[in-house]
């Protein structure tokens, strides 16, 4: 078991970063505010792990100007869930329990509030990542 002294940052990527048409640039601009200021372990989430190789998923972030230096990615062998936030929820918990980590936000368009409480930070398709989602980063890691 590896443990990850540093914070944590689960990363979503549809709903968060990328938008209907593609990759939003204030989204990606708030983003990298928080990569700037807090240096977090990045961790994807997102379901595009499982369309992408890990290589392909980076290079697609890096295009999109995202200054995240990807370190990990959730695992995909989750089989027994209800629904598709359950499944989100074990996947994230399984590497919080695996690395035992306890300083992390997790990014996402999912309902994943009653799983993550106060380490919850919800986005939505309409919007994406915003200034008032950095606040509540923000929140969270100045503590």
């Amino acid at each position: 078991m590896n443990q990850i002294h540093q914070k944590i940052l689960f990363l979503d990527i549809d709903g968060v970063l990328e938008l209907d048409k593609g990759f939003d640039k204030a989204s990606v601009e708030n983003l990298n505010f928080i990569i700037d200021k807090y240096n977090p372990y990045i961790v994807i989430s997102s379901d595009q792990r499982i369309e992408y190789t890990n290589t392909a998923l980076k290079k697609k972030l890096q295009k999109a100007s995202v200054k995240a230096n990807i370190k990990d990615f959730t695992t995909t062998n989750i089989r027994k869930y209800d629904s598709t936030e359950e499944k989100r929820y074990l996947e994230i918990n399984d590497y919080i329990e695996t690395h035992s980590i306890d300083d992390y936000v997790v990014i996402d368009d999912m309902s994943l509030g009653k799983y993550f409480k106060n380490r919850y930070i919800g986005t939505s398709y309409a919007y994406g990542f915003t200034k008032n989602n950095i606040k509540e980063i923000e929140k969270i890691w100045i503590k």
